[in-house]
C-alpha cells in the first residue's frame, strides 16, 4: 500500500518510520519545556525567553507530528481521519503557546492534551491498519487486502455478475487459495465465545478472519453493519485470530466506504472494513400464481 507525496513513494513502512522519528522529536521538545519549567527562577527574564523558545519547538514538533499522522491516515484511504488531523493542527496553529500545554503541580510533571489526542489517534490507526508492535505491515496483509479491494474488477473481468453472497465467496475462494495456498482456510469457528461465530474465511499465518457481506440495497447494508457490530461481539477474546475484516461488496453506490469503516471503528478499532462497488444484483423471486381448478359437473 503506497501514496505519492511529492513524486516520492512512501510505503506504510517509511510512513511509521518517519512517525516514530517525529515522536521522538516531541517528546525532545517536550522534555526541553520541562526543564524550563523545574530550572526557571521566578521573574527571571531570560528564562522566561527560554521557555518561549522551547514551546515555540513543541509546537512546531507537533505540527510535524501530525502532519506525518495524516499521510499514513490518507495512505491508509481514511479520509475522515484526516479531517480530524487538520483540525487539530489548526487548533494547535491557532491556540496560544501555553495553551498547548499545562504544569500539574500535584503530580510534579507537565502535560499536553493535544499531544495526547495524536497519540490516541495514532494509536488507533496502526491497530486498525493492522502494523505490528514496531509499526510495520507485513507484505501478506498488504497482499491480502489488495485482493480485497481489487475483487469488484476481478469479477468484471471474469464475467461474474454476483447475485448473492456465496457467488463472491466463491469468487474469492478461487484467488485466495492460489494466493495463499495451504495458508487459507474456512469451515472454522472462532473460540473463546458461548455462541458459535464462523467466518467466511481465514488466512492462518496472519491470525486474520474475514466475513464477507454482500448489499444489494441500503437496507442490506444497514443489516450487513449490523451483522459486523454483532460479529465483533463473538470474536472478542480470540486468541487464535487476533485481526478481523468485513469485506462488503455493494451492487451500487450506496455508502462511501470512509463512512462505512468510521461506523466500525466506533464501535471497535482492532476491526477493519474494505468496502468496493461492482455489479451485481439479487435474483428476484417471482410469486408462482395459484393453480387454477377447473370444475366439471358432476353427471346425474
Amino acid at each position: 500500500m503506497q501514496t505519492s507525496i511529492v513524486g516520492l513513494e512512501i510505503s506504510v513502512s517509511a510512513l511509521a518510520d518517519l512517525i516514530a522519528e517525529q515522536e521522538s522529536a516531541v517528546w525532545s521538545a517536550f522534555g526541553g519545556l520541562e526543564r524550563t519549567v523545574y530550572d526557571r527562577p521566578i521573574d527571571d527574564k531570560d528564562a522566561r525567553r527560554e521557555q518561549l523558545e522551547a514551546e515555540v519547538s513543541f509546537r512546531d514538533r507537533l505540527i510535524d507530528y501530525s502532519y506525518a499522522i495524516g499521510v499514513f491516515a490518507d495512505t491508509l484511504g481514511l479520509s475522515w481521519t484526516c479531517s480530524e488531523l487538520a483540525r487539530l493542527m489548526r487548533q494547535i496553529r491557532e491556540a496560544k503557546l501555553d495553551e498547548l500545554w499545562d504544569y500539574l503541580p500535584e503530580y510534579d510533571t507537565a502535560y499536553s492534551n493535544p499531544w495526547h489526542q495524536l497519540r490516541s489517534l495514532y494509536t488507533d490507526l496502526a491497530r486498525v491498519s493492522g502494523v505490528d508492535a514496531a509499526g510495520k505491515k507485513t507484505a501478506a496483509l498488504v497482499l491480502l487486502e489488495q485482493l480485497l479491494k481489487g475483487t469488484a474488477a476481478m469479477l468484471h473481468s471474469r464475467g461474474v455478475v454476483p447475485k448473492k453472497e456465496k457467488d463472491v465467496q466463491n469468487e474469492l475462494d478461487l484467488v485466495m487459495t492460489s494466493v495463499f495456498a495451504d495458508d487459507y482456510c474456512t469451515g472454522f469457528d472462532i473460540a473463546g465465545s458461548p455462541k458459535k461465530f464462523r467466518p467466511d474465511f481465514g488466512i492462518k499465518s496472519l491470525r486474520t478472519a474475514v466475513e464477507v457481506k454482500f448489499a444489494d440495497s441500503h437496507r442490506e447494508l444497514k443489516t450487513a453493519l449490523s451483522g459486523v457490530f454483532e460479529d465483533m461481539k463473538g470474536y472478542e477474546g480470540s486468541a487464535d485470530w487476533r485481526r478481523f475484516y468485513s469485506f462488503v461488496y455493494m451492487t451500487a453506490p450506496y455508502t462511501v466506504a470512509d463512512t462505512f469503516n468510521r461506523q466500525v471503528m466506533k464501535k471497535g478499532v482492532e476491526w477493519s472494513s474494505i468496502v468496493v462497488t461492482g455489479t451485481g444484483h439479487r435474483t428476484k423471486r417471482t410469486k408462482t400464481p395459484p393453480k387454477t381448478v377447473r370444475r366439471t359437473r358432476r353427471k346425474r
